[in-house]
């Protein structure tokens, strides 16, 4: 084999290398909106990246963060599964709405009610597992 003809079959194999690297890199996860039920309580969770790049149109989940002048912030989570069921959540202890602060546009939320709509849980993780959201 000539010097000239072995420079394509090294360039073929360096890049056949780095796809197969690619291809297996790193921890992948995430959900789409699960919602569980018991009783008059509930839990929401689910991966921002996953479900904003469903498929359907449905699924949603978030949380907002707000205050006004001379109040405390509050913040209002909600979720949409792919069943179209939707539920949602307020809380003003200051606990809870701190936990937003971790909040990426690639976490995972997971958030849990009671029977009068308050939030009585929040969890953000941000990992780097999760697929990034599609524009």
């Amino acid at each position: 084999m000539s010097r000239y003809t072995r420079i394509p079959a090294l360039v073929a194999l360096m890049a056949a290398m780095n796809l197969s690297t690619a291809a297996w890199a790193g921890a992948k996860g995430g959900s789409g909106v699960s919602i569980v039920f018991s009783g008059d309580n509930g839990t929401a969770s689910g991966t921002m990246g996953t479900v904003r790049g469903s498929s359907d149109t449905l699924q949603y989940i978030g949380c907002t963060v707000s205050a006004t002048a001379g109040s405390s912030r509050a913040v209002w989570c909600s979720a949409r599964n792919s069943s179209n069921v939707t539920v949602t959540c307020s809380s003003a202890e200051p606990e809870i709405v701190q936990v937003m602060d971790a909040v990426t546009s690639d976490a995972h939320i997971a958030f849990s009610w009671d029977a009068q709509g308050s939030c009585i849980g929040l969890s953000v993780r941000p990992d780097s597992r999760y697929k990034p959201k599609e524009v």
